[in-house]
């Protein structure tokens, strides 16, 4: 086969749920994430990783192919937009602080390159309480991560007497790129301040 068929092949099969996942059930090709090329940190990645050890023995097929078929038909490497909004609201669910360290860090990283619809999921991102906070405090290391919050009331307008700070993420090996999160800066006024 040529891969322009594999692509085409990619295509047809695109809206069929076909693919075992670990989190049980089947998902379709754009919805699955390559358990050898994603993000390990992810509640998200873990349950929709394709899951396909068991097919290939039974059918006998050499595994490296049926991987390469799958990464050109579309098998997912990265979160997207709508998956982002995904892990965030299974953190708020579980007030996981170490995932949503990840998270923050990874759309961080990432946002330029993520795809599927950014808009509602930055608007959805900023009103879902998902981001480790403290208190405001002179000494950062004084008062330890305090709770979730939304972006939107990290980040308020400037009448509010006091911000919670967004907490660090030292243990993220990252340079940090979103220069524009800043208090007193308004989501509100100014929603695209999330990306660059």
């Amino acid at each position: 086969w040529k891969e322009a068929e594999i692509k085409e092949l990619g295509r047809k099969l695109a809206e069929v749920a076909w693919i075992p996942v670990d989190g049980g059930g089947r998902r379709a090709i754009a919805d699955v994430f390559d358990p050898e090329d994603s993000p390990e940190a992810f509640k998200v990645v873990k349950e929709r990783r394709a899951h396909l050890d068991a097919a290939m023995k039974e059918l006998g097929v050499r595994s490296e192919v049926i991987w390469r078929v799958l990464r050109i038909c579309g098998i997912k490497k990265d979160l997207t937009w709508e998956d982002a909004v995904d892990e965030a609201e299974s953190i708020v669910s579980a007030t996981d602080f170490e995932r949503a360290k990840k998270l923050y860090a990874h759309i961080d990283r990432s946002h330029a390159k993520l795809t599927g619809k950014r808009e509602p999921a930055l608007e959805k991102l900023q009103q879902l309480e998902w981001v480790p906070a403290r208190a405001q405090a002179s000494d950062a290391d004084a008062k330890p991560v305090a709770k979730l919050a939304a972006l939107k009331d990290l980040f308020p307008a400037r009448e509010s007497k006091w911000v919670w700070t967004v907490a660090d993420s030292l243990d993220v090996d990252i340079e940090p790129t979103l220069h524009e999160l800043k208090p007193g800066r308004s989501i509100d006024k100014e929603s695209g301040i999330l990306v660059d």
